[in-house]
């Protein structure tokens, strides 16, 4: 027996006319949405990121100042530099 030729229609199709449960269907209104999301999600995350290297940055420039202002002291002596002493 011949396999027919008709084309296999899709789960959804006919069942669904606003194509909600398509999963790959991206029209109207939550395309924008979901760009705006993504452009939120991006700004958040830049943000964290600065946020961050700034403490890091700021950490490591306080350590390397201690370390150049008490590099020339005698080995045993107090540094009055060095943040915690």
């Amino acid at each position: 027996m011949m396999k027919s030729l008709r084309r296999r229609t899709l789960p959804w199709k006919g069942k669904d006319p606003d194509h909600s449960e398509d999963p790959d269907h991206h029209d109207g209104p939550d395309k924008g949405a979901s760009a705006l999301e993504w452009a939120i999600i991006a700004a958040v995350t830049v943000l964290m990121v600065s946020v961050i290297g700034g403490v890091i940055f700021n950490i490591v420039t306080e350590k390397s100042t201690d370390l150049e202002r008490c590099s020339n002291q005698p080995v045993g002596s107090v540094c009055d530099g060095a943040a915690g002493q």
